[in-house]
């Protein structure tokens, strides 16, 4: 009788209310019933665990070579300025034997280290450590970045306590040890506040090998200084300004120095006329690569470009402003130039301009060697002054590439840029010789731009009626960008019309006649959005032999 399981077969195939008897008996088969299915899901959940595991054992991933894992690792590891002490390199190593093997063999996992204030544990860091991490890079160049500033305090983030008769931030045993002594080094950053951090520095590095003996940073040969400044740290130092840079090691062939911004260096930013940045002209002499970073009026940056006769790659930031030159020493220098007033870089090929919205740089020089140019409008100016256009964009361009008796530009990158639809389709059709095109979080004022992509369909319509009629190869029907083979516009509105950039690409291509070359359109919106326009139109262009492919926004924080 006490196996005797009841029969609620009656209740199951009817409404009826069970009584107060079978009402406690068949709750007592419902908690019997998921008791059950609690210890069969745990057998499941542990089937399924022991099922994942077999299979991991006959997972490809298993049999690639620590080669190809270390291709994807370079993929998985940040930048090189977001790396920390603690970084993604460290703990690839130490999830199995296999993927220390393969983080060991990718030498680039160990080629820089970044050193903050930030890091907790900065204090316990020692040579030693440093030493042992650059080493694994083996003979690749090595790169170590310093940020001798603590930020936990807003209103003190660009004070040092030197200033105050503390320790200088930007000495650290086993930082001076490393540029005294330590091991091979090919670049070295060091964000600190101003000259007497940087000359504390060198005296730090002085006092552990003194000049004359060979050490890492007399053999460096690119070196990025930023300083951040405060206004204690620039106008009462006058002595240190002009001093400090005759300590820039000798063998540099890349320079990136950005100087404060005047607001911040300067109570009045007229004083920063008056001081000069005296980076010997040996160093500059001997430049490749050269970045300025300056807002200080005058003509230091001037002066500076006046002895880089062997730079290649320039880039010129004016960190947002428009630059002063009408004080009475800008406008002498500028008057030494020559009747074109215009100062000639003879190997410079590569050239960026950061400015507000302008392009004054250009009127004060030329670059006859040049072939790549791009230009940069400080990413705010677009958003908060979205009706900010650049002035006179094209006549600029076209004066400045004139007086360089330039005819051969291969690229041209705008960024974060409100211009007017006439002035981009002038500067893309004074440029046949185009062979890549970035317009990224371009905006064109007033018309959008329909107006230019129309534009240059209409110039590769015309180029092919008068190539059809036996009129040849007419120089003033080029400007249909005929050499083109990689646009990238990037971070564009829900409602840019890719459409007119599909047909514009359609135009150059059907004609035969035209021999254009195929081109790569590479889009993304400013946030996460699908194209709507018609799939045929991308298929027309990959029929035509163009490849179209539309990515997700490389920034997520753009603004829609």
């Amino acid at each position: 009788m006490g196996d005797h399981k009841p029969d609620f077969t009656h209740l199951i195939k009817s409404n009826v209310v069970p009584s107060s008897i079978e009402e406690a008996s068949v709750q007592q088969v419902i908690e019997t019933l998921e008791a059950n299915i609690v210890h069969l899901q745990s057998q499941l959940d542990g089937l399924h665990n022991r099922l994942r595991q077999h299979r991991a054992i006959l997972s490809p991933v298993r049999r690639l070579p620590a080669e190809v894992l270390g291709e994807v690792f370079k993929f998985a590891v940040p930048k090189a300025e977001e790396k920390g002490w603690k970084s993604v390199s460290d703990t690839l190593r130490l999830v199995c034997k296999s993927w220390g093997k393969a983080s060991q063999l990718t030498l680039q996992l160990w080629d820089t280290v970044r050193i903050s204030y930030e890091d907790p544990s900065l204090e316990l860091l020692k040579y030693e450590k440093i030493a042992s991490w650059l080493a694994k890079s083996g003979s690749l160049p090595r790169t170590l970045e310093f940020v001798a500033s603590r930020c936990e305090d807003v209103k003190t983030a660009h004070d040092c306590p030197c200033q105050f008769g503390g320790e200088c931030l930007s000495v650290h045993p086993a930082i001076s040890r490393l540029l005294a002594g330590g091991p091979s080094l090919s670049h070295f950053v060091l964000e600190s506040t101003g000259p007497g951090c940087f000359r504390n520095l060198i005296a730090s590095i002085d006092a552990i090998q003194p000049p004359g003996h060979i050490r890492q940073w007399d053999t460096l040969t690119s070196l990025s200084l930023r300083f951040s400044a405060a206004f204690e740290a620039w106008p009462g130092h006058l002595e240190a300004i002009d001093s400090i840079f005759q300590h820039l090691p000798t063998h540099l062939t890349a320079l990136d120095l950005r100087l404060p911004c005047s607001e911040s260096a300067f109570h009045d930013t007229t004083d920063s006329i008056t001081i000069p940045i005296r980076v010997p002209p040996s160093v500059l002499e001997r430049l490749k690569t050269f970045k300025i970073h300056c807002d200080w009026p005058g003509p230091h940056i001037l002066t500076m470009l006046q002895h880089c006769k062997n730079v290649e790659t320039l880039t010129i930031d004016h960190l947002d402003q428009h630059p002063d030159l009408t004080d009475f020493t800008s406008q002498a220098l500028i008057q030494s130039f020559g009747p074109e007033r215009r100062l000639t870089l003879p190997r410079v090929h590569t050239l960026e301009v950061r400015a507000c919205d302008t392009i004054p740089s250009l009127v004060n020089l030329r670059a006859p060697a040049l072939r790549n140019i791009s230009f940069h409008c400080g990413e705010s100016e677009v958003y908060k002054r979205g009706t900010s256009i650049a002035a006179f964009f094209a006549n600029i361009l076209n004066d400045f590439l004139k007086a360089s008796g330039v005819h051969d530009i291969h690229s041209l990158s705008i960024y974060h840029l409100a211009i007017s639809a006439d002035d981009l389709l002038e500067s893309l059709v004074m440029l046949p010789s185009l062979v890549h095109v970035t317009l990224d979080d371009v905006i064109v004022v007033p018309t959008g731009p329909i107006r230019v992509w129309e534009g240059l369909r209409k110039r590769a319509e015309e180029a092919a009626e008068a190539l059809g009629l036996g009129l040849g190869n007419i120089p003033a029907l080029q400007g249909y960008l005929p050499n083109i083979q990689k646009l990238d516009i990037l971070h564009a509105s829900s409602d840019y019309p890719f459409i007119d950039v599909l047909e514009f690409l359609q135009e150059r291509r059907k004609h035969t006649v035209l021999g254009a070359s195929p081109c790569h359109l590479t889009a993304s919106y400013r946030k996460y959005h699908l194209y709507n326009e018609e799939e045929s139109d991308v298929q027309e262009c990959r029929e035509l032999g163009d490849r179209v492919s539309f990515v997700p926004p490389t920034e997520e924080e753009f603004w829609a």
